[in-house]
């Protein structure tokens, strides 16, 4: 038997919105049974995983590579379950799903509902009625938190970065933007936030 665990922080950290998704599908049957050739293409892809993470070596792009890889094995691990019609993903979710996937990748240049509305052929107003539905919480609150997240990670641990390098790396184009939204999402300023 083999158990795989994966941590929030990974899921978040790599916002792998459809593993998270079938977290709670599965939540009452967690187990899958796979095949010997099943499992052994899950740990190739986690022995490249393991690779990849090593610190010892110099990778440029570690973080995209672990969640590239992480991706992999979600779709491969999710290709091994059965299907099971009271699983299915309802529209909702769906679009939640798919805005969660555009927001990890654009969060650095788009900030707007806008955008991702656009980019999932609705109007803004019926994606935030959707996204509010589904989570509770509007587009633009989950736009914010997101950035506000990546920015205390780097605030955290990159001091090698100045407060407009992080800025401008989150798609700011002023620190003092930067500075504004951040203390507006936090209470605090990036300043006092890194210590």
């Amino acid at each position: 038997m083999t158990l795989v665990i994966l941590s929030p922080r990974i899921l978040e950290l790599c916002k792998i919105t459809a593993l998270r998704h079938d977290h709670q599908k599965y939540h009452a049957t967690p187990n899958c049974i796979l095949t010997d050739r099943q499992l052994g293409q899950l740990l190739d892809v986690v022995k490249v995983l393991e690779t990849v993470s090593d610190p010892n070596l110099e990778i440029e792009h570690r973080e995209g590579a672990q969640c590239n890889l992480l991706h992999v094995f979600n779709e491969l691990l999710m290709s091994f379950r059965p299907d099971d019609e009271d699983m299915q993903v309802t529209r909702s979710t769906f679009v939640f799903n798919r805005f969660m996937d555009l927001l990890a990748v654009n969060y650095k240049k788009e900030h707007e509902v806008q955008f991702y509305a656009q980019e999932l052929c609705m109007t803004p107003k019926y994606f935030s009625k959707i996204v509010t539905d589904v989570t509770g919480r509007g587009a633009n609150a989950w736009i914010n938190e997101y950035i506000t997240n990546k920015a205390k990670n780097m605030l955290r641990t990159r001091p090698d970065l100045t407060l407009h390098e992080i800025g401008n790396m989150l798609g700011f184009s002023e620190q003092a933007a930067f500075t504004r939204f951040f203390h507006k999402q936090t209470g605090f300023s990036p300043r006092s936030f890194r210590g």
